[in-house]
C-alpha cells in the first residue's frame, strides 16, 4: 500500500532564470550530482541557505559575556564630542530650517542640533528655552 503525505508544499508561482558559462554550470551539475540531487534544487538550496546566512549576520549577533559588558558599556556611555561636528553645526548650511517653518519644528531642529553637540542636559534645557523664547518673540513681531 503507497501513502501519500499528508503535508502541502508551497505553490512555486516565481520564476528566477541564470545565464551562465558552460563552466559554472557544469560546476553545478557535478555538486549537484554529489549530493543526489537536481541542479534546480540544488542551486535553489545553496542560494537559501546562503541568503539566511547573509541575512543572519545583518540582523542578529551574538556576544559572550566579556564582549557582551563592552558592548553595554559603548552604549551606556556619553556620546563623544567631535569638535568638527560642532563646527559644522555653528555654520549656516543650506539645509537650516526655513523662517517659514513653525515654532515646534525649529525648536525640534535646535534639540537636534544641541543632542549632536553633546551638551548637558542642563546647557540643552536653558538653549531650548531660550530657543523657544526666540521663536515666540519673532512670531509675535512677524503678527503685529
Amino acid at each position: 500500500m503507497t501513502t501519500r503525505s499528508t503535508t502541502t508544499r508551497p505553490i512555486r508561482t516565481s520564476k528566477l532564470d541564470l545565464h551562465l558559462t558552460p563552466e559554472a554550470k557544469q560546476t553545478l551539475k557535478a555538486a549537484a550530482h554529489e549530493v543526489r540531487c537536481s541542479v534546480r534544487q540544488f542551486v535553489l538550496t545553496s542560494a537559501l541557505e546562503r541568503a539566511a546566512e547573509i541575512l543572519m549576520d545583518r540582523h542578529r549577533f551574538e556576544l559572550n559575556a566579556e564582549r557582551w559588558e563592552e558592548f553595554m558599556t559603548a552604549l551606556d556611555a556619553p556620546p563623544r564630542v567631535v569638535s568638527r561636528l560642532q563646527r559644522l553645526f555653528r555654520e549656516p548650511s543650506p539645509f537650516d530650517a526655513p523662517k517659514t517653518l513653525d515654532s515646534e519644528a525649529e525648536i525640534t531642529l535646535l534639540d537636534l542640533r544641541g543632542a549632536v553637540m553633546g551638551g548637558s542636559a542642563d546647557d540643552f534645557s536653558k538653549e531650548r528655552a531660550r530657543a523657544k523664547d526666540a521663536v515666540s518673540k519673532r512670531v509675535t513681531e512677524e503678527m503685529q
